[in-house]
Formats: C-alpha cells, sequence, structure tokens
C-alpha cells in the first residue's frame, strides 16, 4: 500500500490494524459476518451432499415427519388446508413459497440454509448481550459448524425454525431491558409462540420468563400495577398468535391442543407398561375400539393419561425427575455416545459435534493465552495455560452424571462477572428441561437441539471464568472478565468510515427485511384465497365394472398390459423380487424341475386374486432410486430392489412403481392400478404398501386421462 504525503508505512499499518480492531467491536459487522459464515457452511454442506440420507431424508426428498411437514405445506398451497397436521409452523412456511412456484425439494434446504445463519447471527447477540462479545462469537461458530444443526439443513425438519423463534424470542427480551418498550415485549412473545407452533418444547419457559419480566420491571419503577404490564403485554402476544391455531383445531378436531400428538407422547410416559412414547401406543386405542379421528384418539389418550397419572403418581414423578436429570446432564460426549436416549448416532453426528465442541473449548482457552504471550506476560500465560488444561481434564474424568458441577462454577462465575439479562439463560434452560420431562422424551436427540447453543455459551463463559480467577489466585492479581463494552480505538475519521459501513449494512438488512414481509404478506393473501374458496374436485366412482373397463383399456393401450393381462381374469403384474431359492423350493415341493431363474427387472405373470383400482391425490413427493441402490438402515420399503423403482407416499398407501414417475403425474388426482402387498413394515397404522403399475391421471373434470397415463416397463429403463 502506497502512502501520501509524510506518512509513515508504520503509521499506515498502525492505521489499518486500528480499522480491523475498531470493525470487530462493531455489532453490525460481527453480526453480518456470522451470518455471511452460517450461510457459507450450509451451502457447501448442501452442495457436498445432494442425496443426503438421515432420519428425515431419503436421497434428499422428505421422509417420516419431514413428509408430514411437506405434504401438509403442499397441501396447504394447492386449497386443501392443512388437514390433521401436528402443527403448522413449518408446513406454512413451506408454503408460502409453494403458493407461488410449486413443490421443491430445493427449496427445503434453501430456507434451512438462511434459518440456520439466521440462528447463528441471533446466537451471537444473545450471548454478545448476556455475557460478551468473546463468548457470544464462540457459541455462534460452535452452532455454524456442529455436525448436528448441519445435518439439518436438507431435510424438512422443524427444529431448526423452531430454535430461531425461540432464540429471536430471547433476544427481544433482552432489547426489552434496554430499550423499555412494550411492543419489543409484544414481539418476544409472539416469536416464542411461533416457535412452539413450530417445534413444541419452550413453552413451558413462559412463567419463568414472566416471572423475570415482572421482578426487572419492579425493580426500575417500584410500581406494582406497572411492574405486572410488560408480564401481560408478553403472555398477550403469545395468547394472541397461539389463538388462531387453537381455534381451527377445535373448529376441525374438536379439541383444543398445540399439537395432537401430545395426547400419545403424554400417555406412552404416563403408561408403566411403556415409559416413553412409542407406536405401540396405538396399538392400545385400537384394542379399546376408538374411532381413527383425530379427535377420539386426542381423547382417548389425555384420559388415559390422567387416569395412568391418579393410578401410579409415584412411578410418572420418578419417571419426570429421571427425564429432566438426563436433559440436564445431555452435554457431554461420553454421555451422548454412550446413553440410549441419544438415537441413531450414524446419523444425529451429536458424537461428532461434541468433539469439535472441545476442540472449539480448547482453541477458545488457548486464543488468551496466546495474547498474554506476546506481550511478554509469559507468566501469566504459563498458568493460565496449564490451569486450563488441568480444566479440561477434570471434566472429562468426572462421572457422567457429575458434570453438573459445572453449573456451581458458573455461579460462581456470575459472583465475578454480574449480568442482569444472564438469568433468562438459566431460565430457558430450566423451561425447556420441563417440556422434555413432562413427556419423558424417548428421543433426547430432538430436545438437545433446541437447547446445545445455551450450554455452549454457559461452558465457554464458566471455563474462562473460573480459569482466569484461578490463574489470579494462583498470581495473587485482580483480573476480570473479557469486557463486553467497545472501547473507543479509532480516530474521527476511522469513526466515520465505520458509521458509513454501519448504515450501509443496516440498510441491507432493513430492505431485506421489508421484502421478505411483503412476500409473506402476498404469499397469505393467495393461501387465503386458495383454502377459503371452495375447490370443487370431481372424483370419478369406480364401480366394479367401470374398474374392468379401465384394466381393458390399459390393456389396449399398454403392449406390456396386454401381455400380462391376456384374457378378462383378475391377474396383475409382479416384479420378481425371489429370494436366494425361494423359487427352487417352491417348485421342488411340487415335485417339478427347477427353471432357470428370472430375469431381475422382468415381469412375473403368475395369477393374482385381485387388480386394486384406487383413487388417490398425488403428491409431488418421490423417491426414486436406480436398481441395486442400497440405502442400509432404512425401512424395508426401500430394500435393495433388481430394478429402477419409484416409492410414492399417498393418503392410504405406501406405493412402490417399477420405473421412473415422471413430474407430468404428480400433485393431481389419479387412480393407481396394482394389488396390496400389505401393511407398511412400520406398523399397519401407516396404510399399505401396493405394488402399483399403471397410474392413470384424472382431468378437472373427472375424466381419465390415458393420454398421460403411466405404465410400468417390463425391464428397469424406460416407461411406457
Amino acid at each position: 500500500m502506497e502512502t501520501s504525503g509524510n506518512a509513515k508505512p508504520g503509521a499506515t499499518e498502525a492505521l489499518r490494524s486500528l480499522q480491523i480492531l475498531r470493525l470487530a467491536e462493531s455489532r453490525v459487522a460481527a453480526v453480518t459476518f456470522v451470518f455471511l459464515l452460517g450461510l457459507l457452511v450450509r451451502i457447501y454442506f448442501a452442495v457436498c451432499h445432494p442425496y443426503f440420507d438421515n432420519i428425515f431424508a431419503v436421497r434428499g426428498e422428505p421422509y417420516s415427519d419431514g413428509l408430514t411437514w411437506t405434504a401438509a405445506g403442499v397441501r396447504l398451497a394447492q386449497g386443501e388446508g392443512l388437514d390433521s397436521v401436528y402443527r403448522p409452523g413449518f408446513s406454512v412456511l413451506l408454503s408460502l413459497f409453494y403458493v407461488w412456484f410449486g413443490y421443491s425439494a430445493n427449496f427445503i434446504t434453501a430456507v434451512q440454509i438462511v434459518i440456520g445463519a439466521l440462528t447463528g447471527a441471533f446466537i451471537y447477540l444473545v450471548g454478545e448481550r448476556t455475557l460478551n462479545r468473546w463468548v457470544g462469537a464462540a457459541a455462534a461458530c460452535f452452532f455454524i459448524f456442529d455436525p448436528s444443526q448441519l445435518t439439518q439443513t436438507p431435510q424438512a425438519t422443524t427444529e431448526p425454525l423452531g430454535l430461531l423463534f425461540f432464540v429471536a424470542s430471547i433476544y427481544t427480551l433482552l432489547l426489552f431491558g434496554t430499550r423499555r418498550r412494550l411492543s419489543i415485549v409484544l414481539l418476544s412473545g409472539i416469536l416464542l409462540a411461533l416457535s412452539n407452533l413450530t417445534r413444541p418444547l419452550t413453552l413451558f419457559c413462559v412463567p419463568f420468563y414472566a416471572l423475570q419480566l415482572l421482578v426487572d420491571e419492579w425493580r426500575q419503577s417500584r410500581k406494582l400495577l406497572r411492574a405486572f404490564l410488560p408480564a401481560i403485554v408478553f403472555c398477550c402476544g403469545i395468547v394472541l398468535t397461539m389463538s388462531p391455531w387453537l381455534i381451527r383445531q377445535k373448529a376441525v378436531h374438536g379439541v383444543w391442543a398445540v399439537s395432537t400428538n401430545l395426547g400419545e407422547a403424554l400417555y406412552g410416559a404416563t403408561s408403566p407398561k411403556y415409559g416413553t412414547w412409542t407406536s405401540l401406543v396405538r396399538a392400545d386405542a385400537n384394542r379399546a375400539g376408538v374411532a381413527p379421528d383425530v379427535a377420539s384418539r386426542y381423547r382417548f389418550f389425555v384420559a388415559q393419561s390422567l387416569e395412568n397419572i391418579r393410578r401410579y403418581p409415584a412411578f410418572y414423578a420418578r419417571e419426570v425427575a429421571q427425564s429432566y436429570w438426563q436433559f440436564l446432564n445431555s452435554f457431554h460426549l461420553k454421555i451422548r455416545s454412550q446413553t440410549r436416549t441419544f438415537s441413531f448416532p450414524q446419523w444425529t453426528g451429536l458424537v461428532e459435534g461434541q468433539k469439535l465442541f472441545l476442540l472449539l473449548l480448547g482453541a477458545f482457552l488457548l486464543a488468551p493465552a496466546a495474547w498474554w504471550w506476546s506481550r511478554s506476560e509469559l507468566l501469566r500465560s504459563s498458568v493460565f495455560l496449564s490451569t486450563s488444561a488441568l480444566s479440561l481434564l477434570l471434566w472429562w474424568l468426572i462421572p457422567n452424571s457429575g458434570f453438573l458441577i459445572l453449573f456451581v462454577g458458573f455461579a460462581v462465575a456470575l459472583s465475578r462477572y454480574r449480568s442482569e439479562n444472564i438469568a433468562l439463560l438459566g431460565w430457558s434452560v430450566v423451561g425447556a428441561g420441563i417440556g422434555d420431562a413432562v413427556f419423558n422424551n424417548a428421543i433426547l436427540y430432538r430436545a438437545v437441539l433446541m437447547t446445545d447453543w445455551i450450554y455452549s455459551l454457559i461452558y465457554f463463559f464458566t471455563f474462562y471464568v473460573v480459569t482466569e480467577a484461578i490463574t489470579g489466585l494462583v498470581l495473587k492479581l485482580r483480573t476480570r472478565p473479557m469486557s463486553s463494552s467497545p472501547v473507543s480505538l479509532a480516530t474521527e475519521a476511522l469513526e466515520a468510515n465505520l458509521h458509513a459501513f454501519e448504515r450501509r449494512t443496516r440498510l441491507i438488512w432493513q430492505v431485506t427485511a421489508i421484502l421478505f414481509g411483503l412476500f409473506v404478506l402476498a404469499g397469505s393473501v393467495r393461501l387465503g384465497l386458495r383454502n377459503f374458496r371452495p375447490t370443487h374436485q370431481v372424483v370419478p366412482a369406480l364401480s366394479v365394472t367401470d374398474q374392468k373397463q379401465l384394466v381393458n383399456r390399459l390393456r389396449q393401450i399398454s403392449p406390456i398390459m396386454r401381455k400380462a393381462l391376456p384374457d378378462s381374469r383378475t391377474t396383475a403384474i409382479n416384479f420378481v423380487e425371489p429370494e436366494p431359492g425361494q423359487i427352487e423350493d417352491a417348485l421342488k415341493k411340487k415335485g417339478a424341475p427347477a427353471p432357470a431363474e428370472p430375469t431381475p427387472g422382468t415381469v412375473d405373470f403368475s395369477s393374482r386374486n385381485e387388480v386394486v383400482v384406487r383413487y388417490e391425490e398425488l403428491l409431488p413427493i418421490i423417491y426414486y432410486f436406480p436398481r441395486g441402490t442400497d440405502f442400509g438402515v432404512r425401512d424395508r420399503i426401500f430394500r435393495e430392489r433388481p430394478y429402477d423403482a419409484s416409492v410414492l407416499r399417498t393418503a392410504r398407501a405406501m406405493t412402490v412403481f417399477p420405473g421412473q414417475i415422471p413430474s407430468s403425474a404428480l400433485v393431481k388426482p389419479a387412480v393407481l392400478v396394482g394389488w396390496m402387498e400389505g401393511p407398511h413394515p412400520g406398523g399397519s397404522w401407516l396404510g399399505q404398501v401396493m405394488q402399483c403399475v399403471a397410474i392413470v391421471p384424472v382431468s378437472k373434470k373427472g375424466q381419465l386421462d390415458y393420454r398421460h397415463a403411466v405404465i410400468a416397463a417390463p425391464r428397469t429403463n424406460g416407461i411406457r
């Protein structure tokens, strides 16, 4: 860099360093940097995992619970309402895009990328306001690179969006502490309600937050009625936001429920037979003759839960206490690698996340030691580094359940570093833990995704402050924690440049927020028009005669159907998947010679008892995989097949189609032709598995569109 006038190169370098330091202290710059870092890391992960398989995704398409939220978003965008989805948050967000552009799995990834980046930025802001900017930056970095959070990026899970609303709600509560405007605390209540409409866990934090608001306002004003006002406004924001959904639940299903699957979860937790939620609880409702509708099932499970609590109070109290203890002890590498409550270690990334945290914690403690070393404070640096290493070693050696000793260290740290806002972090852990323990969550993985960021803030802060305090005692020095207040370092020119940068950056954030608000408003209006305006879809009434005519028509237009159905007998096509030795064994029993094994993927013309013809609403969510694809640990529906296959989920069945289904056959009503293969491998409550060999679209007038019919090919490639 050239210098002008009489400026010396050394002065120029000092000025450049001063600019960097001042920029590092800018809140706007730090938040923008954290957001961009989170964005880039998640984009990189998505690009490197285009066919991501996980608990809620198969080859990048939503699966299991992810399919539930996505299907509800598709239906809402099509004007069919949310149907029986458990909770609306994530589905509504998807529908705001789908109502304009239609279904896209790539949008799920894109929105999760932005959600994760925004969450990292809010975690930094919360850490900066409650502790200091260095702890906030460390916790934000841990969240951004945490594998257990990164794996949420390409799949339709509700935890990332619920977490974003949760962290944003806490941040707005912190803002209220400095700006004292009721509109801010109202916004906090709205955000917390949105979090629980997306992922219910933090609703139990409400009384603790309200109490904190009451105490803080009482300290400010010393007037009782005024002290209650912020807490009341906060609760009003929650009630007003959740009321439309609760009213909808009552109108559609006849129950007041934030999430209709909470009845099953509570029943499993209170039952000595189960102790926690499992899909087996549904069999109890079946045996009791409970109707399959949402309201009947919910009332049955809630009533049985209350009866269980009355009959087995000691059992339930013991389970809740044990579950709460597990939640508080959940942030430890040994626990996550050994405890059964952390299921699916090969998919969740929890163990890898804890290893990452240990590395970041080591780097976080090494940084100040290196700084003091560079300033020739060798003794202080050496003592701090040795104490840090000893602290990490002790943390590793203490028993799994004994790690709560760190909370004692946290209390000690707070005695040296007072912060009026720090209580919100504690209340968040307490409330979320209660929400998890009441239902004795069998999959603790789903809960810690919402709270790991709080634990990381506590750990980073505690390790630093306690280690620094011990160092001060050893050296007989009075030291203080890292300052969270910016120090003026720059000249007027530097300040002017920094203010200009912050103004431009704030303007970009504001314009983006306004554009997003307009997009949400326009999408909401379009969704309202589609869902409140009655839509008439003519459903073809297919009698037995009509079904036979349909099969005959398919026989006329498709060579494969003519060959498979040579006459009017109710015979179906079977794509052969013989087990080793199955055909030989069957023929030996009949005394016949064993023929050559059929070519994989060809059609077996053996007779079937019945051809199934079903009218279904097709969803655009499909899992296509070439022959021989091995999914590893997955439902048997995704077993390795000797032919190209597509798996399509409809309302009543999981449908397996030999070949690839073109996109033109999706997102519309159709008639499926094939046969039933029995109940779903995951359980009869998931419906049946249907082997489909023909898909005939239905026009808006209810006519069968044979021109665009999709017929299974006799071999692995191509569709006729």
